[in-house]
């Protein structure tokens, strides 16, 4: 079966988040009742599966209208089976107007909604409208909510996409390098994750949708780890995955 094909039966299955009357903000949170605990169940979680996929779900309403809404995600394992929900937190209004610039927060529930993973992404006005060296993105990880565990940072390069990801005393921990041309047909665009000796420990390929990539409203990734990298670092890098998506693949908003 293709990736393609996976994803698709995946979508078909129900989804169990987000339950109950949860507005269209998906608002979760102690305040709301929402239950929070320590983030190790899911990064223990992400030990057990050496390639995972995050899918975006298609959402009707924005391709029909135009209307842009909060993006959902499944984490899945190579067999297309749910491991985690993850949607976005984001004003109305910045989604609309802002469009892939808005700042964000994504938050990552098991099952029961518990909350176990967040990121967060400060508004910065995209510095490649005019390609100088200012307002570059960066998004901090959480995990489990409210300990900070990561931020990724965007650095400035001509042609080649590159981050640095560092831990909360700024020492780096792995530096991400895409492509030279994201805009390639028919094949995966790939990014590839080196830690500080340059050697490749994880992969993750921006996955050609085929028509769906014209839309933009649905993008999916292949994550594929080595073998001997933490769980904590799994979690890390699943979480930078989400500034590289917004910075490059969010097609609503953008000026180049």
């Amino acid at each position: 079966m293709t990736e393609i094909e996976r994803l698709k039966t995946a979508e078909k299955a129900i989804i169990s988040q987000p339950k109950g009357n949860v507005s269209d903000d998906y608002k979760f949170g102690n305040e709301n009742g929402s239950e929070t605990k320590n983030g190790s169940d899911f990064i223990n979680v992400l030990t057990e599966h050496n390639e995972i996929i995050i899918h975006q779900l298609l959402d009707v309403v924005e391709v029909l209208l135009g209307w842009q809404r909060n993006s959902r995600y499944q984490i899945l394992d190579k067999e297309g089976n749910q491991i985690i929900y993850i949607f976005e937190v984001a004003d109305c209004y910045a989604r609309q107007c802002l469009g892939g610039m808005r700042e964000f927060s994504m938050k990552g529930t098991d099952d029961d909604g518990v909350e176990l993973l967040s990121v967060h992404r400060p508004l910065r006005c995209t510095s490649r409208c005019c390609w100088i060296c200012c307002n570059l993105q960066e998004l901090e990880i959480f995990s489990p909510p409210g300990n900070h565990i990561a931020t990724i940072k965007e650095i400035w390069t001509c042609l080649i996409p590159t981050y640095i990801i560092v831990d909360p005393t700024e020492q780096e921990l792995y530096k991400m390098v895409g492509e030279c041309c994201l805009c390639k047909l028919c094949s995966n665009n790939v990014f590839k994750v080196l830690d500080r000796g340059g050697e490749v420990v994880c992969t993750v390929s921006k996955i050609w949708g085929g028509c769906k990539d014209i839309i933009g409203a649905s993008n999916d990734y292949k994550v594929q780890y080595n073998e001997n990298i933490s769980a904590h670092e799994r979690t890390i890098i699943l979480g930078a995955t989400f500034l590289v998506d917004f910075n490059y693949f969010e097609k609503h908003g953008r000026c180049w």
